[in-house]
């Protein structure tokens, strides 16, 4: 069973936003060692959690359930950041809408985008591999 045309057009629409946000986390990432004082390992984890992103949407655009795995996974690791008054923890987030503490404040921030995003290519892996058990 082919899906619409229109939520074709979606699918392709979410795929292409997991290749933009690990485009622009591999910016951050950069920009971010560059920048500051960070060590090496710091951009090399943050080089390969970008590129994995950067991947999974291509694999996703080509229609791969493993690609759409892959991008609900790099979501869902982007949803939560610890933030101390030092800085914030968490993997980079190239597409980002932030609920967090205030400045100077310790908490969790909740990356609102990346939930969004991460339940719906959790969804697009869930109707793929039961089109794919069902064909």
């Amino acid at each position: 069973m082919k899906p619409t045309r229109q939520l074709a057009i979606f699918l392709k629409v979410l795929s292409i936003v997991a290749v933009l946000s690990g485009a622009f986390a591999l910016n951050i990432s950069i920009f971010a060692f560059s920048a500051t004082d960070s060590n090496l390992l710091v951009l090399v984890a943050g080089t390969v959690f970008s590129v994995i992103g950067f991947a999974a949407g291509i694999l996703a655009f080509t229609e791969k359930p493993k690609g759409w795995f892959v991008c609900a996974v790099y979501f869902w690791l982007q949803v939560i950041s610890v933030q101390v008054k030092s800085g914030s923890y968490g993997f980079p987030s190239g597409l980002a809408f932030w609920i967090a503490p205030g400045a100077g404040n310790s908490g969790v921030a909740i990356n609102v985008f990346a939930l969004v995003l991460a339940v719906l290519f959790t969804a697009a892996y869930q109707a793929f591999r039961s089109r794919d058990v069902a064909a």
